[in-house]
């Protein structure tokens, strides 16, 4: 049986709908830029916000590893999953991955 982190990367992989290199032109990707090593797929924000009402029910240890990818539609999608739960960073603690108020 796949997990579910498997069936989130079907899904986003079916999704989809442009080329890496349109979807990294508004992110500064050349060496030595912040999103060097960001690595795109393709799939406009639209398609992600549908994805992540589909998979809005994932725990957080999933979520957690979703936001520690190297893929920038991955990070994005649990980004607004964690967004439509209405989750603050005040609420993310959990395993390894710890989020805290980092306002000063």
């Amino acid at each position: 049986m796949p997990s579910i982190i498997q069936s989130v990367r079907d899904v986003l992989q079916e999704s989809i709908d442009s080329t890496p290199e349109q979807a990294s032109r508004f992110f500064k990707t050349n060496v030595g830029d912040y999103a060097a090593h960001d690595q795109f797929m393709g799939i406009s924000v639209p398609k992600l916000r549908k994805i992540a009402k589909k998979f809005r029910s994932l725990n957080l240890e999933d979520l957690a590893l979703l936001l520690q990818s190297v893929i920038n539609e991955e990070r994005l999608l649990a980004l607004i999953i964690l967004n439509l739960l209405n989750f603050t960073h005040s609420h993310l603690s959990f395993g390894s991955f710890n989020m805290t108020n980092t306002t000063n």
